[in-house]
């Protein structure tokens, strides 16, 4: 039985970023229109607030939507960010919370209820929106000025401010190229160009791929397709064909863990009508041989 390698110090590296979910990184541009984007979006939105609620009950809702804004202008294309899901996942959201304020006089048993109600309506009506979350809970907590508003609450100043939100989503993304909102605009060219290995794969694959999870995921099909595109070409950039083995050559799997190997080819020779590869395992293996077809199959990189 072939023991297991121990990991090396960068695998190990990768492991720990994995299960603490640390995110991919982005461009330094990327971070400054961020910023600024989801800035001037939050100044129209402090404007509004403070003009329906006053100073005092406010801040709540503003803290709602400036987690909105970290979606719609950091992460314009994720599933959450999109128009549907800010504008029903606070409207539902605001509607929790408005009810719940009314008819549970337990601040404690309409909080938990508000935000309960809240992802089940988002889930049902499809626009699950993280920060409606914050939303559920402002006519709970907030004070009089918000609890007289009563159902006048959901569409000021919630719906309009969301409302807002989309807006400028819709034309500050669109001064960038690479940024979309909603994501469905600027896609479907890239669409089209699928890698011959993904032909097969259309986009109701992908569809019924995500609705099989059973969870929300963060990702729309859009997305999720040219992804698989980008991967798909590098790994076809990368991988060894048959005619890339010769005498000679060394070549990896390039897994991690207890499969990864280096083997490098002794001879490669027709024998049989089949072309046989023989090949020793790095360091110290023992050579072996199999058909330069499944070789081939293992093959991901040649080595030097």
């Amino acid at each position: 039985m072939k023991a297991a390698k121990p990991f090396t110090f960068n695998q190990a590296r990768e492991r720990l970023a994995a299960l603490l979910g640390i995110q991919q990184r982005v461009s330094h541009r990327e971070i400054l229109v961020s910023a600024i984007t989801a800035a001037l979006a939050m100044a129209a939105v402090y404007v509004i607030s403070h003009a329906v609620l006053g100073e005092s009950d406010a801040p709540l809702m503003i803290a709602s939507m400036g987690s909105s804004a970290i979606l719609v202008f950091a992460v314009p294309h994720g599933a959450f960010s999109q128009p549907w899901a800010v504008l029903g996942g606070h409207g539902v959201s605001a509607l929790a919370g408005v009810l719940s304020a009314m008819f549970i006089p337990s601040t404690e048993l309409a909080c938990a209820v508000a935000v309960g109600a809240s992802i089940a309506a988002s889930l049902l009506l499809r626009c699950l929106h993280p920060s409606g979350g914050g939303t559920a809970l402002v006519p709970v907590l907030g004070g009089e000025t918000v609890q007289s508003l009563g159902f006048s609450f959901v569409a000021i100043p919630v719906l309009i401010n969301a409302g807002i939100l989309i807006l400028l989503g819709v034309l500050l993304n669109a001064m960038f190229h690479w940024r979309r909102y909603p994501a469905a605009l600027g896609r479907s060219g890239r669409e089209q160009a699928i890698p011959p290995a993904m032909r097969r794969i259309e986009h109701d694959d992908l569809k019924h791929a995500l609705e099989g999870m059973e969870t929300s995921v963060e990702i729309t099909e859009s997305d999720l397709s040219l992804l698989l595109n980008r991967a798909v070409e590098h790994a076809l950039r990368d991988k060894v064909g048959p005619e890339d083995i010769h005498p000679g050559g060394r070549y990896s799997n390039t897994w991690f863990g207890p499969d990864d190997e280096i083997r490098a080819v002794l001879s490669v020779e027709a024998n049989t009508g089949q072309t046989r590869v023989r090949y020793q395992r790095i360091p110290d293996g023992e050579p072996q041989e199999e058909s330069l077809a499944d070789f081939a199959r293992w093959a991901r990189r040649k080595m030097g």
